[in-house]
């Protein structure tokens, strides 16, 4: 009975699976959002800090734009450059915030927001919805996000950014489990006999 070999191999080709990046899941509600995180995420509300090096509970991150930086009660960048977020701490699964665009006359305008890994959201105001996007990757690490603003006049803005690393998908824990318990029965059937 040789069961625990052919699940063992399951197991590892299952995780050598995870090398080849997905598209992140991206969630429009912060609550939600935040369900998926391991607690000690980290929530920066640019009150009191001024940019570009950010760091607690083991994240941190750089802010930098094509333009110049400014820090109110949020961060934005000239208008017609880009924010970008570089992840410098490497454990970065989750990344959620207010990320928009400021047109001249201060109202909401049209931004687009990318990840490190090609995915792609597309921020509309319509005044009565949030300005909240919240992207979790499922089987890579977000090395940068970066917010640009589509009018000509407009300035990238983000604000209330949120970093974490995701709770493991009960089925993934599964299998790592099934995985471990094949390794150990077939280690020692060849060794008690």
């Amino acid at each position: 009975m040789k069961v625990a070999y052919p699940l063992a191999l399951a197991t590892v080709a299952f995780l050598s699976s995870g090398i080849h990046a997905e598209a992140a899941v991206i969630y429009d509600n912060q609550a939600t959002f935040i369900s998926t995180l391991q607690p000690g995420y980290y929530l920066e509300t640019f009150q009191s800090t001024s940019p570009p090096n950010y760091s607690s509970n083991g994240f941190s991150y750089t802010l930098s734009s094509n333009g110049a930086l400014y820090h109110s009660s949020s961060i934005s960048a000239n208008p017609g450059s880009f924010l970008t977020i570089t992840f410098t701490s490497g454990n970065v699964m989750a990344v959620g915030g207010d990320f928009f665009s400021k047109q001249v006359d201060f109202l909401p305008g049209p931004a687009v927001v990318s990840l490190s890994d090609g995915t792609q959201a597309f921020y509309s105001p319509d005044f009565s919805s949030s300005r909240f996007l919240g992207f979790v990757s499922e089987d890579s690490f977000i090395t940068s996000l970066t917010v640009e603003a589509l009018g000509a006049f407009d300035s990238a803005n983000l604000d209330n950014v949120i970093v974490g690393t995701t709770v493991p998908e009960p089925s993934a824990a599964l299998l790592l489990g099934l995985g471990a318990w094949g390794v150990v029965a077939r280690r020692r059937r060849e060794c008690c006999g």
